[in-house]
Parts: structure tokens; sequence; C-alpha cells
């Protein structure tokens, strides 16, 4: 049954941005202002803007097992050599601040690359991200509402990323599949919510609340979603869950993203 109560939204159905730089904890500052530092001159005259995004700009980081996302956003496409330069530097952030920080995840994209993907990239850059350095777009940006386009620009990709994953799953050694299991349960979550977004005319990025929408739309796949979500929390999974998630659930979830958001 449809929701009696939206979420995420403000009055007029647009997704409510949460994301604000003021959240970012104090174990996080000297590190956003390496990232700053270091981006910012690897990527010189061509940075259009330097975005923080995740946990760490909605306040909810946890030292030292929360990742420090970034988008960096580039004048134009880059080349090999500087997309090189960002990933060395990205590593080395990653190294050094371990003891903060899981990860420092540095994504790449360019104006011509946000206007083709508008209700993707830019959407997530409207709505969940923060510019920390360089020339913000958010403004210039058009609210979103949780349309079925949104959905689909965000999640529509579903079967493709799976197949990515059942590669992966084959050869990665055991110390991976802790984080594996997570990137993969997240995803699973993300699309499960695309499926029902518009139909709740709201918007999440909480798991639990994304687990609870779907489960109203599809009753019967209510314990798959609930066991993903377990996964995304449980260390000690195993390669052969993992595969069974990938070609049961995630066969079935890929069939159901085809049927709803292909249309689009």
């Amino acid at each position: 049954m449809p929701s009696s109560a939206t979420y995420g939204v403000d009055d007029e159905g647009f997704i409510k941005t949460e994301v604000m730089a003021s959240k970012i904890q104090v174990p996080y500052f000297k590190l956003v202002e390496d990232v700053k530092n270091r981006l910012g001159h690897v990527t010189g005259n061509q940075l259009h803007g330097l975005h923080l995004y995740g946990s760490v700009v909605t306040g909810k980081a946890q030292v030292p097992t929360s990742d420090l996302d970034v988008l960096v956003v580039l004048r134009q496409q880059p080349t090999e050599t500087l997309t090189s330069q960002i990933k060395t530097a990205e590593a080395a952030l990653s190294q050094k601040y371990s003891h903060i920080a899981r990860d420092v995840a540095v994504g790449i994209t360019f104006p011509k690359e946000i206007d083709a993907d508008l209700y993707g990239i830019g959407c997530f850059i409207k709505h969940l991200c923060v510019c920390v350095l360089g020339e913000e777009m958010q403004a210039s940006l058009p609210r979103f509402k949780p349309t079925q386009q949104v959905a689909k620009a965000f999640n529509g990709d579903f079967e493709k990323v799976r197949e990515k994953y059942l590669s992966q799953l084959e050869t990665t050694p055991p110390e991976g599949i802790s984080r594996l299991s997570e990137q993969i349960s997240r995803k699973f979550i993300r699309t499960g919510f695309s499926l029902v977004t518009a139909r709740e005319q709201s918007w999440t990025t909480d798991p639990q609340m994304a687990c609870d929408a779907f489960a109203k739309y599809y009753p019967d796949k209510a314990a798959d979603m609930q066991r993903t979500l377990q996964i995304s929390k449980q260390p000690g999974v195993s390669k052969r869950d993992l595969l069974e998630l990938l070609v049961g659930f995630g066969g079935w979830l890929a069939h159901e993203v085809e049927r709803e958001l292909s249309r689009i």
C-alpha cells in the first residue's frame, strides 16, 4: 500500500538537501583540508569544483569505518594523465588517513557529462553533494522530485552492475569479501527503493527506511531485502552467500528494474 505520509521531500515534493559542510565533524577537518589542497594542486586550473557527499557531510560518519566520498568536477573531460594523477592522490590520501577513514574515494566528472545525465549526476550533485572548493553548481541545477526518471538514472544500470559484481566475486580474495558485500548490498537496497520512490513520492538514503518502503510494495520479497540489509552489516559473510544473493534475489531485481524502468 502507498505511504500515508511522504518523507525526504519538501512541501512541494522536491527532494530535500540534507548535506551541509557545517555537518563535517572535527575529526575529519584535517583530512578534508588535505583533500582540498592535494586535489586542488593536482587539478589546477582544470578544477571546476570539489564536492563531498556521503556520511561525512550528513554528520553520520564514524571514525575510522566511514569513507570520505569526493566528487571532482573538472572543466572538461580529463586526460589519462590527469586521471592517473587524481587516482595517485586518492591512494596517498587513503593511506595517510587510514586511521580516520576507511577510504578516500574520488569520482570524476565534467559539465558535458553532467548535462547528458541531468537526472542522474545532476540530481546527485544538486541534492547529495556539498562544494568545498571551487565553483559550486547546486544553484544552477534544477530541483528534482523522486520520479521514475530519477530512479532510472540512479539505478537503471542494475543488471550491468550485477554482472560486474559477479565477475569481481570470482577474483576477490577473502580479505576483500566484507567490503565487496557492503558495496553489493548497498546497491541492492538503493535499487529496491528506486522501484518504489515515485509511488512513495518520497526520498531516503537510510537503508532501513528504504527496505521498509520496498516491503510495502513487494511483501513477497521483503525477507530477501531484509537479508540483504543484514549482509551489509555482516563482516563474516561468505562468497557463497554473495553468489546466492547476486544470482537469486539479484536476478529477480534485475528483471523488475527492466520491467518497471526500461519504458521510461
